[in-house]
């Protein structure tokens, strides 16, 4: 048998208040009576009871809202062994060699880039460092001095027409 779970957040019901709960609806309180006296709402209270006459004092146990099942985007565990076992071959290679190799491996699903080096950073495998400004490429064109003034003159061609 499993021990039993604590609660994860100070919102919800403790065990010994849903039971208080069920013991105050068998001595013929009202819902909204149980609600002040424990301090929830009736729509808990109505929980509680519907779950404890469903499947009785077991159904006044912690379920978690964990899924039971993995989210379809996540990494399998074959392919992150495989990135930990590329990178224990290699270890000069980043994430982008990493993923070209799975790809030449036919690994599939083929994770991207970022979930490569991601996997690697939680494996350890790589070092936390700062980040440091790259260039982009282009120079930022220098800024022309405040005092200069620059003046046209315009004068039309043919002189006056009177």
């Amino acid at each position: 048998m499993t021990p039993q779970i604590t609660k994860p957040t100070p919102q919800e019901t403790s065990l010994a208040q849903r039971e208080q709960i069920v013991a105050l609806a068998a001595a013929g309180w009202t819902r909204p009576a149980i609600a002040a006296a424990v301090g929830c709402s009736v729509r808990t209270v109505r929980r509680w009871l519907r779950r404890a006459r469903e499947a009785g004092p077991a159904g006044l146990a912690y379920q978690s809202r964990r899924p039971r099942t993995p989210h379809p985007q996540t990494t399998p565990p074959a392919v992150v062994a495989r990135i930990a076992a590329i990178r224990a071959a290699h270890l000069g290679w980043g994430a982008r060699l990493i993923r070209r190799q799975l790809d030449l491996d036919g690994v599939r699903p083929l994770p991207s880039e970022v979930t490569v080096h991601a996997w690697l950073r939680r494996l350890g495998h790589l070092p936390d460092r700062p980040l440091r400004h790259k260039p982009l490429g282009w120079s930022t064109p220098p800024t022309a001095p405040t005092a200069a003034v620059w003046q046209l003159d315009f004068k039309e061609k043919g002189g006056s027409r009177i």
